[in-house]
């Protein structure tokens, strides 16, 4: 998993809301079609990976929880990389 810099979640944050929004589902390819220009290789690497496990895992978001739901797949996935 791409790690981001801690002075790009703010962007991430709003941006992925942005998308979530217009795009009506978690789908990464509908969500980050509407940010994508926006973003770092990075960033866009790192938000695809996670909306990815949003929708797979049947996970959800809003504005209070994003950054919940984000670090319990960060969490997540830096276990399932140390195993």
């Amino acid at each position: 998993m791409p790690k981001i810099p801690k002075r790009s979640r703010e962007k991430i944050g709003a941006l992925l809301l942005i998308g979530v929004k217009q795009a009506g589902c978690y789908l990464p390819d509908d969500v980050l079609t509407y940010c994508e220009e926006q973003l770092t290789f990075v960033e866009y690497d790192a938000c695809h990976a996670f909306l990815a496990w949003v929708t797979e895992n049947n996970r959800a978001f809003g504005h209070g929880n994003l950054w919940t739901v984000w670090d319990e797949w960060e969490r997540l996935d830096k276990q399932t990389v140390s195993r």
